[in-house]
């Protein structure tokens, strides 16, 4: 049985290789959750397996509703 792991992501974690299937939700994590936890926009978490590192899941949590005219302040402008 392989150990799950749940923390809040951080640069050390490599993200290039997380697939969901989802083109923009797979955009999201490798283009702009890094940035959005800088400038305090946003939370993202993870679950990965302990043994090989391998993210299987995030969600984020943010602290206010996302308006559409909004979308550009937090890297989504693209799906408008």
């Amino acid at each position: 049985m392989t150990d799950l792991v749940f923390k809040e992501l951080s640069k050390e974690m490599v993200i290039n290789h997380f697939d969901c299937g989802d083109d923009d939700i797979n955009y999201f994590l490798k283009n702009c959750a890094f940035s959005n936890q800088e400038r305090k926009l946003s939370r993202t978490y993870v679950f990965y397996l302990k043994d090989t590192k391998e993210i299987i899941a995030f969600f984020t949590l943010s602290a206010s509703q996302l308006n559409t005219g909004d979308a550009s302040i937090f890297g989504m402008d693209k799906f408008q």
